[in-house]
Order: structure tokens, then sequence, then C-alpha cells
């Protein structure tokens, strides 16, 4: 699956101790939803589309970046 560099940044900078919930552009969250490797998460920002958690498939994305 094809990832842009912020995409990358996006999957890189959620971590266990956030939870998998990370911030990016509007734009970037949102093709990381329709790529099925996130999902908006639940709590105050989900309401608004404000964060994004990743899926079982985003943290292998993110596993296999950071070797």
């Amino acid at each position: 699956m094809k990832v842009t560099p912020a995409q990358k940044e996006a999957i890189k900078s959620a971590t266990a101790e956030k939870y998998f919930c990370t911030i990016a552009h509007k734009r970037t969250m949102r093709l990381l939803v329709d790529k099925g490797l996130a999902k908006y998460s639940g709590g105050y920002g989900y309401y608004f589309g404000d964060f994004i958690q990743l899926t079982e498939e985003g943290k292998k994305l993110q596993k296999s970046l950071t070797k």
C-alpha cells in the first residue's frame, strides 16, 4: 500500500503511550481512515474528527516503518 511522507509521519507519531492516537492534517487523517489504516477515535475529539487511532493494519505498518 502506498503512503505519502505526511501519512508516514502521522503513523509514526501514534505511540502506545498515546493509545495509538494521532493528530494530523484533516486530509491526511481522512485518507488514512479511507485506506483502513486508522479509525476515528472515541471521546471528545470524535465529534469533530480531530483524532484518529491506528487499526491493527496501521500498527503493523507502523512497526515496519520504525525498523
